[in-house]
């Protein structure tokens, strides 16, 4: 079972990741060419601040007026997209599937990484559940998401710790990160990609009538 989820299964959700990629990006694409004053006032200096602004921790008012949440997010999407890539057993993986070899985090600092993950997910469930304006937006979608996004590292940690039987361990961690790959171009967790095009936006357009959008 694990062969069938670290090979076909690996592979059938990379292609459903690219292949839903490429049909998000046509789509926008789309909808571009059927109005393009969406894109007519964007500006290289307007997105470029508002991006830039928006990667640093505490560089926007609304970070410093919420510090504790600045922090979580911060660690949970740094944990969310470098823990993965850089993990020892992953870049194993990656060397015999593709012959890539890439750097391995120490161990402790995958396990930071990972925890912060972890950690972070349940601080965003805790804030959806108990912020009236945050509960009011949210949807079964963002629910989803967010199980989605936290799964993968909760089920590594029980295999890492051998809470379950070694082949149910890695196998139940393989399916989630299966399912995390695929899920990326339909779920919320596509905010990681589209980031700087909604932040050029909303920059471009604050840049337009003088302000910051910071």
């Amino acid at each position: 079972m694990i062969a069938l989820l670290t090979g076909p299964a690996l592979w059938l959700s990379v292609a459903v990741l690219v292949l839903g990629g490429v049909w998000r990006a046509l789509a926008v694409r789309r909808a571009v060419r059927r109005d393009a004053s969406a894109t007519s006032y964007l500006q290289a200096h307007g997105s470029a601040r508002s991006v830039g602004r928006w990667l640093v921790p505490f560089a926007t008012l609304n970070m410093r007026q919420r510090p504790f949440f600045t922090i979580v997010s911060f660690a949970f999407h740094l944990g969310l997209l470098a823990a993965p890539l850089f993990l020892l057993a992953h870049v194993i993986l990656m060397r015999r599937a593709l012959g890539v070899q890439l750097p391995a985090w120490p161990d402790a600092v995958a396990t930071v990484l990972v925890w912060a993950v972890v950690v972070g997910g349940v601080v965003l469930a805790v804030r959806r559940a108990t912020d009236a304006t945050v509960r009011y937006v949210s949807t079964a979608r963002d629910w989803l998401s967010l199980i989605i996004a936290v799964a993968p590292f909760v089920t590594g940690l029980v295999a890492r710790h051998q809470l379950l039987p070694v082949e149910i361990a890695v196998g139940l961690h393989a399916v989630c990160g299966c399912v995390w790959l695929a899920s990326l171009p339909w779920t919320r967790l596509m905010h990681l990609f589209n980031f700087p095009f909604t932040r050029a936006l909303m920059g471009s357009e604050y840049a337009h009538r003088n302000a910051r959008d910071w």
